[in-house]
């Protein structure tokens, strides 16, 4: 089960509808964020080619910029 931390940056016009958009997902917790634009998240899945999905599915919010892996831990995959 992969866990990854992630910096998702978004457009601080559209900041809104990027952390709506990203409180779609069930598997993405979202630990904070700065007045930057940049947010702190964890997205936790079944298997690696889910993160990706996921991590695809991020990059088409409205309002993302881009979502950067920073961690990954993945066991018994």
């Amino acid at each position: 089960m992969p866990i990854g931390g992630f910096v998702v940056t978004i457009d601080q016009k559209a900041k809104g509808d990027a952390f709506a958009g990203l409180a779609r997902f069930p598997q993405v917790e979202i630990y904070g964020s700065d007045e930057k634009g940049n947010v702190v998240l964890v997205i936790e899945s079944e298997t690696s080619k889910e993160m990706e999905k996921i991590v695809k599915d991020i990059n088409r919010v409205e309002g993302v910029l881009n979502c950067v892996m920073t961690y990954i831990n993945v066991e018994d995959e």
